[in-house]
């Protein structure tokens, strides 16, 4: 029994290391690496500019869905195509290009992050047939890098931190915003969204809309009607505590 147990032990040794040996024969290419490392980095900085997005947004969840997805793909190039690659890319680049344009992400990140993106999906469609060869090493500095990544070669902690800074200024215009609206509807009560785009200067009327669909969501405020007949106002203690109003009753 206890030489069964040894000898199990070894097998799972044995198993680990052809695991590790296998991983290290896998980026033991400077180009494979480079993609690889390049995804994870990009995806870091869309964790970070999306964490002040309402966590049950469905652009946040694609977002990230979509990165991961992105990390997988430049782990197995052998598994993908410049075709399916740069087209992940160009997905995760509409996404950024929604979210600017819903004031989600500021216009300077959504930029980065859409520019650094098409510049990764540029590096592997150039040189796939080095990216999938085991054998391919070569050294860092004739590491050919596209134009257009240099200086970006990895976002730096500094980068990163820029994008938080700028990210978390961007979730305070939308708190902002939000408090104008609050006001406005307490103010008048049963608005629609034309009436408090008429008393928020300087945001679109879809802006708005998203801002009313978060509050909506967060139990601050009821929505009444359908469509472009609906109206908003302050919810209740009742409704907020998830009750029927007494006329529901």
């Amino acid at each position: 029994m206890i030489k069964d147990i040894k000898k199990d032990d070894r097998n799972e040794e044995s198993n680990t290391l052809s695991r590790f040996l296998d991983l290290t024969h896998r980026f033991s290419n400077e180009y494979r690496t480079f993609l690889v490392k390049k995804c994870e980095r990009l995806a870091s900085a869309l964790y970070v500019i999306t964490g002040f997005i309402d966590a049950g947004d469905p652009v946040r969840i694609q977002l990230r869905e979509s990165a991961i997805n992105l990390i997988t793909q430049s782990s197995h190039p052998h598994q993908s195509s410049p075709e399916a690659f740069g087209g992940k890319c160009a997905e995760i680049a509409a996404l950024v290009e929604t979210a600017k344009s819903g004031g989600l992400i500021s216009q300077m990140n959504a930029n980065l992050i859409c520019d650094e993106y098409a510049s990764v999906a540029t590096f592997f469609s150039d040189h796939l047939t080095h990216i999938t060869d085991h054998g391919a090493h070569i050294s860092k500095d004739s590491l050919p890098i596209p134009k257009g990544l240099k200086g970006h070669v990895n976002l730096s902690s500094r980068q990163l931190m820029s994008l938080k800074d700028s990210s978390a200024n961007g979730n305070k215009r939308q708190s902002d915003r939000k408090e104008l609206i609050i006001k406005v509807i307490t103010k008048k009560d049963n608005v629609s969204i034309k009436d408090i785009t008429s008393e928020i200067n300087g945001y679109s009327e879809k802006t708005i809309q998203r801002d009313l669909i978060s509050l909506v969501r967060d139990g601050v405020l009821k929505r009444e009607g359908e469509r472009r007949w609906s109206t908003y106002r302050k919810a209740t203690n009742g409704e907020r505590n998830g009750e029927l109003p007494a006329t529901s009753i």
